[in-house]
């Protein structure tokens, strides 16, 4: 048996340890759940600023992510560790998905500043579910290999919604970007126009 196919084994017995636990079997769901999310806001904000500013926004915004995210997480970490788990996983994706329709509104109404601020906010809240899950995983796992099974299939959820969130905001592009006036598509995606 090759590399590949050890690496499919291991996954797969992996997904079979964690599926025997109730508990992280539902926590996994509802991380993905939220790792999907996580991603499709990434990509509607980055297209939205792209259109707003071109590359120095995105590029501005990119800069203030990956800074936010790694000032964020220590804050986030006292916080998941103040409260229970999963009351801090469903109270932050309830906020984030509130500042997101705010955010909406914004950027339906044209105001660049609060989309970014909300946009930032989003970003901190999301670092305390981060905590909050792996605190969780902890306390339901029964042994060592059963939370490196957990662990390794977050991995693999992580890369499923890297794939997965940016596919989902695309498909509802719409919401997020107004169409040129004038531009009509027809058939094979030619532009045909009448004269």
């Amino acid at each position: 048996m090759g590399v590949l196919g050890q690496a499919v084994n291991g996954a797969r017995a992996s997904v079979a340890v964690v599926s025997r636990n109730k508990g992280l079997r539902r926590l996994n769901l509802a991380v993905a759940g939220s790792m999907i999310g996580d991603w499709a806001l990434a990509t509607a904000i980055t297209v939205w600023a792209y259109g707003e500013g071109g590359a120095t926004f995105v590029g501005v915004w990119g800069a203030i992510r990956v800074a936010l995210l790694a000032a964020g997480t220590p804050f986030g970490s006292e916080w998941a560790n103040r409260y229970p788990p999963r009351r801090v996983m469903v109270a932050t994706d309830l906020i984030r998905a509130v500042m997101t329709l705010v955010a909406a509104a914004f950027v339906e109404w044209g105001s660049i500043a609060p989309v970014f601020a909300l946009a930032i906010l989003m970003l901190l809240v999301g670092t305390t579910f981060r905590q909050a899950q792996a605190t969780m995983t902890t306390a339901l796992v029964d042994s060592p290999n059963e939370l490196t099974s957990a662990t390794r299939v977050l991995v693999t959820l992580e890369s499923c919604a890297f794939i997965a969130g940016p596919r989902r905001s695309l498909r509802h592009r719409r919401w997020w970007r107004a169409p040129q006036p004038g531009a009509h598509r027809v058939g094979g995606g030619r532009a045909t126009s009448r004269a």
